[in-house]
């Protein structure tokens, strides 16, 4: 796979764990992988965990998301 592959990891997640994130993009040596691990504190709160940044009461983390994504896509576009 030649696709690029952006992952947002949370330090406080008991699941996707920084580092299981990245043995997860080391699956992937064809694509250009980005991690992007983010701290509660850097969005203003105590706790994300692994569902946080789908809850409706964190949506700094989900702006972080869709501006990464806007930005990847505009990368894309301007590629083709």
């Amino acid at each position: 796979m030649h696709t690029p592959i952006t992952s947002f990891l949370y330090t406080d997640d008991p699941i996707a764990t920084p580092q299981a994130g990245q043995d997860i993009l080391d699956l992937y040596p064809n694509a250009k992988t980005e991690r992007i691990i983010r701290q509660p504190s850097d969005y203003g709160v105590k706790k994300i965990g692994h569902n946080g940044p789908f809850q409706p009461h964190h949506r700094a983390a989900q702006r972080d998301i869709l501006d990464r994504l806007a930005h990847s896509a505009n990368g894309q576009l301007a590629k083709e």
